[in-house]
């Protein structure tokens, strides 16, 4: 049975870390395909890995900011999980925010769930 102390948290802060492993995924797939598909010069390559790379340090700074803002939201909903946010700022510094942004959907998949399209994946309030 539900506990009705908890309250449904749908925050969309999740998002930014979840743009964040998108955005280095395509990039890989994007470095991949200039290299062996379609054979682009070496400078055409540089400045679409440059431009690739401009977008993805936004989505990981919005991804630091992400952690915290959802880690919030989640701790006001009164749920039993809570992230310690100032951790996953600094793991994003000593590894990659890729990474640290996939433990951390993980972690919400698993504790709170993910709204989609107005639907929700995961663990029931």
């Amino acid at each position: 049975m539900p506990d009705s102390t908890q309250a449904e948290v749908r925050s969309n802060w999740w998002m930014a870390n979840a743009a964040t492993v998108v955005w280095l995924l395509l990039l890989y797939v994007l470095v991949v395909l200039q290299a062996f598909v379609f054979e682009a010069s070496r400078a055409a390559a540089l400045l679409a890995v440059q431009g690739w790379l401009f977008v993805y340090l936004v989505f990981s700074i919005a991804a630091l900011f992400g952690f915290y803002y959802d880690a919030a939201e989640i701790v006001d909903a009164g749920r039993d999980w809570h992230p310690y946010w100032w951790l996953y700022v600094v793991a994003s510094f000593l590894f990659t925010p890729s990474f640290t942004s996939f433990v951390y959907l993980v972690q919400r998949g698993r504790h709170i769930g993910l709204y989609v399209s107005g639907r929700k994946f995961g663990p029931t309030v």
